[in-house]
């Protein structure tokens, strides 16, 4: 079991629904949500503990004002422990190819999953 997700989606039904596979299926201790990319960030810059830091972050792709590559472009400027320490996985109802192609630019993010966020799909993820 993770000990804290972060979940960052700006539809609220989503959230909902994506916490409460997480929590159902005991993958997390914890789940922290925020509604947007910029919320999640300021989280992530604000919290200098390592316990209190995410293992597993659920990235949403396409949000206003701050997208989810415009976070991953700048979680790539946090401290190091936060980038060591968190693992991302987008989570979208994109499937387009193009993303994923730009999703591999990206080491830090480990798995890409189609919305909705299911039991079996927390059993495949590759953490």
């Amino acid at each position: 079991m993770h000990r804290n997700v972060m979940l960052i989606d700006d539809f609220a039904l989503d959230r909902f629904l994506a916490e409460k596979v997480i929590e159902k299926n005991s993958f997390a201790e914890r789940v922290t949500t925020f509604s947007s990319a910029i919320d999640g960030l300021s989280f992530l810059r604000s919290t200098d503990e390592e316990e209190q830091l995410p293992d597993v972050i659920f990235l949403d792709i396409y949000m206003p004002i701050m997208n989810g590559f415009q976070f991953l472009d700048n979680f790539v400027g946090l401290p190091e422990l936060v980038q060591s320490k968190c693992k991302i996985v987008i989570l979208s109802s994109s499937s387009a190819a193009e993303d994923k192609e730009r999703i591999g630019n990206y080491p830090f993010v480990k798995d890409f999953i189609i919305k909705p966020l299911s039991a079996e799909k927390l059993d495949q993820l590759s953490l």
